[in-house]
């Protein structure tokens, strides 16, 4: 997804989407193991090239897997049952996955933007 050529960056996008539609379409059984491990750094990387503005081209793909990301946690169900890993492979302690993706992207954010601190 991060990439200075916008051929290669893009092929990457659509082959992000593309997995993420085959896994909840296809392999539901899959769709926990998978993003309990990475969900954390998909979604870190997804907001890196959506806020760099060098990748402005994928914008619309780029916000398409974010959402997509978001939605997974913030049905009250949701569709990953499990603890997600943070960044040092430890399952988080917060109350529900939808809290640690919120705690993450405004992490992720503060980080990127630290004037808005």
């Amino acid at each position: 997804m991060q990439h200075e050529k916008p051929e290669l960056m893009e092929l990457g996008l659509e082959s992000m989407n593309a997995l993420t539609i085959v896994l909840l379409d296809e392999h539901q059984d899959k769709v926990n193991p998978f993003y309990v491990h990475f969900y954390t750094r998909i979604i870190t990387e997804t907001l890196r090239v959506l806020t760099d503005y060098r990748h402005m081209s994928g914008f619309k793909l780029q916000a398409t897997i974010f959402q997509n990301l978001i939605q997974l946690v913030h049905t009250s169900q949701g569709l990953i049952k499990e603890p997600i890993l943070d960044a040092s492979e430890q399952a988080h302690s917060l109350p529900s996955n939808k809290d640690f993706a919120m705690q993450l992207i405004k992490s992720l954010l503060c980080e990127m933007f630290p004037n808005l601190n």
